[in-house]
């Protein structure tokens, strides 16, 4: 596998290249379970092993459907990969295409603008460590900029500034692109006294850092599954907000309130850097609300 994740971290980004070898992992692994030699897989075991994947008989083991995509974007990168170097003559994976999920309504978890506020309060109200600081700076980008985690994790301090008489902060997001946001007055705050406590000076540093047992920042990067660890935890115990809170939970909850609130979907598409206005629709869970109250008073008398 080594050479495989050199290809990929080649080609690329690093989310992107983590997630294609988990999925090649998967991959290998049900090959070995089935006695499949790996020069002589089909295309229709490319496809058998995404209905294995995906049937809801293995319970909490079973992935979506419209999460099978990737994990076969990955097979087909890793036989090219295969080819590339002459352990293989051709792709198996080449033309194959998994069924589209079709998907109406947004189901990551949404919680009321109460709740995020609780969360906030909770954490400003036990302010001991750097890292209590840096939790609550975190919480408030992803409640407040519509930020995806990544893009918040890949910001260092100088991408954080003040310009127009607004504070913004500049992150690469997926697809290796750079996103600009504002960062309201409630938010940048936060974020600064963050950064005032723990003494962040050089503008290379990584905004959001790593920290050890004591709660001291380490300089090093903070990582997707201990500020996903960190999140839920922060949820848990803050007073009313006992639920599986997690980091895309922020952005979806952002993306309803503000629709809720009357935003248009313009703008609720342009913030959170969303290429498919189909996807901010997700968001709008309020919608079959406002139907119905449209079509309450309808009749034909």
């Amino acid at each position: 596998m080594k050479g495989y994740a050199t290809f990929f971290s080649q080609h690329f980004n690093g989310n992107t290249n983590k997630q294609y070898l988990r999925a090649i992992q998967h991959f290998l692994k049900y090959l070995t379970a089935e006695r499949i030699a790996l020069d002589t897989v089909t295309a229709a075991q490319v496809l058998a092993y995404a209905k294995f994947r995906t049937d809801p008989a293995r319970g909490k083991l079973a992935i979506f459907e419209a999460s099978i995509r990737p994990h076969i974007s990955a097979i087909r990168e890793f036989f090219n990969a295969c080819v590339l170097c002459g352990a293989l003559t051709a792709n198996p994976a080449a033309f194959v295409k998994p069924p589209r999920a079709s998907q109406k309504h947004g189901t990551t978890l949404v919680i009321e603008a109460a709740e995020v506020t609780q969360i906030l309060d909770h954490i400003s109200a036990n302010l001991k460590r750097q890292a209590d600081y840096r939790d609550r700076a975190l919480v408030a980008i992803l409640a407040y900029t519509f930020a995806r985690i990544g893009g918040a994790l890949s910001s260092r301090l100088k991408d954080f500034y003040f310009d127009d008489d607004y504070y913004w902060l500049d992150m690469t997001e997926k697809g290796e692109e750079e996103h600009l946001v504002p960062v309201p007055p409630a938010a940048a705050e936060k974020l600064r006294e963050y950064i005032d406590y723990c003494a962040l000076r050089d503008p290379n540093d990584w905004l959001f850092q790593s920290a050890n047992r004591t709660g001291r920042l380490s300089g090093t990067p903070y990582d997707r599954s201990n500020s996903l660890a960190m999140i839920k935890l922060r949820s848990r115990t803050a007073p009313g907000t006992e639920i599986n809170v997690k980091n895309h939970t922020f952005r979806a909850t952002e993306n309803t309130t503000a629709l809720n609130r009357g935003k248009s979907y313009e703008l609720i598409q342009e913030m959170p850097n969303q290429k498919d206005g189909e996807t901010t629709k997700f968001y709008d869970r309020s919608r079959r609300a406002r139907l119905a109250a449209e079509m309450k008073d309808f009749d034909y008398e």
